[in-house]
């Protein structure tokens, strides 16, 4: 049976978790409680309805670990105003 969902089913499966997990952490999620505006069970969803919106910021490579391989002189942080 491994065998055969490792094959037919695995990547399916893997596919429909990565879709899942993207929707859920796409809206805000309290840092204290752990509900989110998008979730799947009803016990941690946000009640009540924030307003919110994408923050992009641009932070340079000084400030992040030294790779070998880094030409990009800054990379894209992505959050949402409510954190």
């Amino acid at each position: 049976m491994y065998g055969y969902l490792r094959k037919h089913v695995a990547r399916a499966l893997f596919m429909l978790y990565k879709a899942i997990k993207h929707q859920t952490e796409k809206g805000p999620v309290d840092a204290v409680t752990c509900d989110a505006r998008y979730a799947l069970s009803e016990d941690r969803l946000l009640r009540e309805n924030t307003e919110y919106r994408p923050l992009v910021r641009l932070m340079p490579n000084s400030h992040l670990r030294r790779r070998r391989d880094s030409t990009v002189e800054s990379r894209q942080l992505v959050g949402v105003n409510w954190d």
